[in-house]
């Protein structure tokens, strides 16, 4: 009854922006936004009425601006980011004369000592291997988009959001995302999935074209 009792959304002001801070997203709290669902996004920050959203839910860290507006994802503090680390993640965002930075903060932990409690309690396998690996022992829930990024190691990052006219360009913002993935070409795409280890060769031919497209189009790894 108390969890049920408390509010699905907060406002706070940092630097002069409002920002909404949800669970999952602002129209569900259960929806899941992944740095690559450009239209959800868009949708949610029209939802929010305010400057931008912090979110999380999806288990992935990311930073979006659209049109001037944000959404922030930290990451989960309790589980790895599906990148083959057993690194956990969170954010500060902190107010300075030209905007709000953003910086994505990678943490080691004693995960070894994590994990063995949790099989002292028979917890689900999965998860406690997870915590040594740093690979989620299920990707349903990711898009044709994030999947291929699986064991790909991220690297902490540092954002200005820039406040309105801050940039001298008199449009208000500069677009701004993290983390910053590329690719250049097919070959590539297949081998940042095998080493994902997902072979390409066993999906379905509509899934399989689907995400070497989308890989051609946004993924590389970030240097370790």
């Amino acid at each position: 009854m108390w969890l049920a009792s408390l509010p699905r959304r907060l406002d706070v002001e940092i630097g002069g922006r409002r920002l909404a801070v949800v669970h999952g997203s602002v129209t569900q709290i259960n929806r899941f936004v992944f740095a690559s669902n450009d239209q959800v996004i868009e949708e949610e920050l029209s939802a929010a009425g305010c400057d931008g959203v912090i979110g999380g839910h999806c288990g992935l860290p990311f930073t979006r601006e659209m049109d001037g507006r944000l959404w922030h994802n930290a990451g989960v503090i309790g589980m790895p980011a599906n990148d083959g680390t057993p690194r956990v993640w969170f954010s500060t965002i902190t107010p300075e004369s030209d905007g709000l930075v953003i910086e994505h903060h990678a943490l080691d932990y004693d995960h070894a000592r994590a994990a063995a409690k949790m099989r002292a309690r028979s917890l689900p396998e999965g998860y406690a291997a997870c915590l040594e690996t740093g690979l989620w022992p299920s990707c349903d829930v990711l898009t044709p988009t994030e999947l291929p990024r699986r064991g790909i190691r991220l690297t902490p990052g540092r954002i200005l959001w820039r406040s309105p006219g801050a940039n001298g360009t008199g449009d208000g913002h500069v677009e701004v995302r993290w983390p910053v993935h590329e690719v250049y070409d097919i070959d590539e795409a297949r081998t940042l999935l095998s080493g994902a280890g997902i072979d390409v060769e066993t999906l379905a031919p509509r899934v399989a074209g689907q995400i070497l497209s989308v890989s051609v189009r946004g993924i590389k790894p970030d240097a370790a």
